[in-house]
């Protein structure tokens, strides 16, 4: 396959404009095909041009992930149509959250980790932002930065058990649990009997 330059607008056909603009914003195709729902192989196979370019909602959705402010940069015919036009603004604290997902860092602080039933509570917080409050998503982008890079600090250093049960709060057979499934239908007023 011919490389493109990487500066300026990248040349070629669909496949290897998204790969051009996948590169560009440092994803793996592991990485890129999660945040767009799609496998490594699919993304490999579209970049490689072995399947069809993806239909607009798709290329809406990758555009979005990508960065790419012009949904037809990444066709081979460039005509002009902004992905705000389509996917509507970004949120000003997704960025924050997916900084929060994607980067992986390995701390070197002696920061003790968070405990796990605080840390239980802290999700069981945001779950009930989530689904109660009118402003979730300014809500959420303020909570979720620092529970998910606590949540990874604390896996990361406990192990057996204790790694599995923090690693997935909701999994464990105590009839004590605070997981969020557990305190689910009593937010906002709710209840399975009322409905």
């Amino acid at each position: 396959m011919a490389e493109h330059k990487r500066t300026g607008d990248p040349a070629g056909t669909t496949g290897q404009r998204i790969r051009y603009y996948r590169d560009q914003a440092g994803m793996s195709r592991r990485m890129f095909g999660g945040l767009i729902g799609k496998s490594p192989e699919w993304v490999k196979a579209v970049e490689n041009c072995r399947l069809l370019p993806p239909r607009l909602p798709m290329l809406t959705q990758i555009a979005a992930v990508l960065g790419v402010r012009d949904v037809t940069a990444l066709l081979e015919d460039h005509g002009g149509v902004p992905v705000v036009v389509f996917a509507g603004t970004r949120h000003a604290a997704l960025a924050d959250v997916q900084a929060a997902l994607t980067d992986y860092r390995v701390t070197t602080d002696d920061a003790r980790p968070a405990d796990p039933a605080h840390l239980a509570l802290r999700l069981s917080d945001a779950w009930r932002v989530r689904h109660c409050s009118p402003d979730h998503r300014t809500r959420l982008g303020a909570l979720l930065p620092d529970l998910i890079r606590d949540a990874q600090r604390l896996v990361r250093t406990l192990r057996g058990a204790e790694q599995r049960d923090a690693s997935c709060p909701g999994c464990t057979s105590s009839p004590t649990s605070t997981s969020p499934t557990s305190l689910r239908p009593n937010w906002c007023g709710w209840s399975p009997t009322a409905h």
